[in-house]
């Protein structure tokens, strides 16, 4: 059974799978620190082998994809990898000498949303593990242990505005997850989203008393977005944890580490946000 991983935690409206994307692509740098996006350096050169992998969950009918058996069990594998085989990826995740298979790329030809899925082989036997919307966004290498970090982008779709980045590690059998959030439209949503470029301190600050957290940078007391009047977020304790990325006049575009006050906001839920870090702007 596929493992889901979704986060509702803003208001959304009814969404229709046929609408339009929001902002699919955001710059790496801005959000994984030293993240690497040379993808090809980390994925198996064997496309033969890559290949008879998924092969192996067409046959045995384990994908939903255009193509596949999922739409008529009387089609057969050579049209599905024409089409499909630049998003399959064998990623050794956990340097321990046996590969994962990565799918990051759009599963239904008529639709704009991609999907990104991790599959683990048990014995002789693909499962999928993970899987969201979104792209494949960078990774890391950890330094000691050789495994590779994924960071997942899940951009949003339809009436949404709730950007996701994901870091994504397989470690002893097991799927660990890190979440940070952020907001951002381009369109129906007005304000200076991102700083030029952002570098992560090995130092974090805490918050002289409580603060507001912004999506963009300065304040907006009006027709911010259709859903807010304002681009306010949510406020923050004092002594709250935070990063500055990088700093524009008396702004600061920051990663704040501590969770916000359970406090009503018209567009974040205080509760679901307590194990997650989120970024905007503030003026301390």
């Amino acid at each position: 059974m596929r493992k889901i991983v979704s986060f509702f935690i803003f208001l959304t409206t009814a969404t229709s799978y046929s609408a339009p994307v929001v902002m699919p692509r955001v710059d790496a740098s801005l959000f994984v620190n030293r993240g690497k996006t040379d993808f090809e350096s980390i994925f198996d050169k064997d496309i033969d082998r890559t290949r008879e992998v998924v092969r192996w969950l067409f046959d045995n009918n384990r994908l939903d994809h255009d193509y596949s058996k999922a739409v008529d069990t009387s089609l057969v594998f050579q049209p599905y990898w024409n089409r499909f085989s630049s998003m399959w990826h064998l990623i050794d995740l956990d340097a321990d000498g046996k590969p994962e298979l990565l799918f990051s790329g759009k599963p239904l030809i008529s639709e704009e949303k991609e999907r990104f899925s991790i599959f683990v082989q048990y014995g002789s036997v693909w499962k999928e593990v993970f899987w969201d919307d979104g792209h494949l966004l960078a990774f890391k290498k950890h330094p000691r242990t050789g495994e590779i970090i994924l960071y997942h982008h899940r951009y949003p779709c339809c009436s949404q505005f709730t950007h996701l980045i994901q870091r994504v590690r397989w470690l002893r059998n097991k799927m660990h997850l890190t979440q940070r959030y952020f907001l951002a439209r381009d369109s129906d949503m007005n304000g200076k989203f991102f700083p030029l470029k952002s570098s992560y301190p090995k130092n974090y600050r805490k918050l002289k008393g409580k603060t507001m957290l912004y999506w963009s940078k300065g304040k907006i007391k009006e027709n911010a977005a259709r859903f807010s009047p304002t681009n306010q977020i949510i406020n923050f304790p004092a002594k709250s944890y935070y990063q500055i990325l990088a700093q524009e006049g008396r702004w600061y575009y920051v990663m704040m580490v501590s969770p916000p006050l359970i406090e009503e906001s018209m567009v974040a839920n205080a509760n679901n946000l307590q194990q997650s870090r989120f970024y905007g702007w503030i003026n301390p």
